[in-house]
């Protein structure tokens, strides 16, 4: 994209750079130095996974017909409309960038550092379980590699925002209670 000239009041010229946007996700101020540190990384990882239930959604293999693997999606569903819920709007972004504000660590991020990817994976993988193929399986993996690279990318940016980071992430898990 070529930076489009903006005439300033003495007669100067500066380069103007839109933001960068994509479809479904708010613009991200290229200006930002902590965007564009985990940007390129999380951008690849949330367009993986995107590709990878696009996938699953398109092959019918996305959605579980188990009655307990349709419970773990639903709740799955629960789990990111709670988290979206409790963390605002504040956190509809491409790209892996602590937003403004404090270090959200009450709702379900008292549990856990990252429901909403986790949400993600607890939805994908009753799908790939009903219907296993060699695609499904590596399309699952993909997904889950993604939201690994997305997860790290972030981790790094808040260490570096927040200093209570630590702490919360001392005492919470990543995607799975208690566990993982």
């Amino acid at each position: 994209v070529m930076p489009r000239r903006h005439d300033l009041a003495d007669g100067a010229q500066s380069a103007y750079r839109p933001p960068v946007a994509f479809p479904g996700v708010a613009a991200m101020d290229d200006s930002s130095a902590l965007a564009q540190r985990g940007g390129p990384a999380s951008l690849a990882g949330w367009l993986v996974l995107s590709a990878a239930v696009l996938v699953l959604f398109e092959r019918g293999e996305l959605f579980a017909r188990a009655p307990v693997l349709i419970g773990i999606q639903i709740g799955s569903g629960l789990l990111w409309l709670w988290a979206r819920l409790v963390f605002g709007r504040r956190s509809f972004h491409g790209t892996a960038g602590p937003t403004e504000g404090k270090l959200v660590t009450h709702g379900p991020y008292r549990f856990i550092r990252h429901p909403i990817y986790a949400s993600f994976l607890y939805f994908i993988w009753p799908g790939v379980a009903t219907h296993l193929t060699w695609v499904s399986a590596t399309a699952g993996l993909v997904a889950t590699a993604a939201v690994a690279v997305r997860i790290v990318a972030e981790e790094r940016l808040l260490r570096e925002r927040y200093a209570e980071y630590a702490t919360y992430e001392a005492r919470t898990k990543r995607v799975v209670p208690f566990l993982l």
